[in-house]
């Protein structure tokens, strides 16, 4: 009986095709989840969540660096690149940790180490959009260990259509009511009071 050549094997193509796909294409998937973490050196916090093949990064600045707040898009491939207006974050993310560069727009770099903090209560990053633009919101752990409990910080951001920024602060207890988390932001069209709900990132639109 004659053999089969290697080459006439119409299996052996497919896998060949699909290996060249896979190396062309640089297909490494990112787990699922959300990071985030406190930044010192920025006075910012950062988080990102990925999630059905999508990614969401949003750095929220205190009161003096507003100007930093932004949310960033990217597809979740093998390294997280986010862009906007000059200011640049770029990831390496695993199981237990985003690692890599926030840079702001006056080129400052700012180290990035976020544990992942699924798991962790309504600790995670929650979306709104309270006066036409997308408002964000980050609960962490507290950084003032309690026994009975796991208590929790919060840092957001509220903008509007014009531009208009302000700090949004979570209403404590914090808890998750039926709308969401709610909170308030002190802003030029008043005291806004309002909910947020954890984001998905499919659904955010990069400015």
């Amino acid at each position: 009986m004659k053999a089969a050549k290697i080459g006439d094997s119409c299996h052996f193509r497919m896998l060949l095709g699909a290996l060249l796909l896979a190396t062309t294409t640089g297909c490494i998937d990112i787990p699922e989840g959300t990071w985030a973490s406190r930044l010192p050196e920025a006075d910012a916090w950062l988080a990102v969540k990925v999630q059905n093949g999508h990614a969401a990064a949003f750095v929220c600045g205190n009161d003096q660096r507003l100007d930093l707040s932004r949310w960033m898009t990217d597809f979740a491939d093998d390294s997280l690149e986010f862009e906007l207006d000059g200011v640049s974050l770029t990831v390496d993310i695993n199981d237990e940790a985003a690692v890599g560069t926030l840079l702001d727009a006056n080129g400052v770099a700012v180290s990035v180490n976020a544990p992942r903090i699924d798991g962790q209560g309504l600790a995670g990053l929650y979306t709104a959009e309270d006066s036409g633009a997308r408002d964000g919101l980050i609960l962490l752990p507290s950084e003032d260990s309690e026994p009975d409990g796991l208590p929790l910080e919060g840092l957001g951001l509220w903008r509007d259509t014009q531009g208009n920024l302000a700090q949004v602060t979570p209403v404590k207890p914090i808890e998750m009511e039926e709308l969401g988390i709610r909170v308030t932001a002190d802003t030029v069209i008043g005291t806004r009071d309002f909910f947020m709900t954890r984001v998905v990132p499919s659904q955010v639109q990069q400015p």
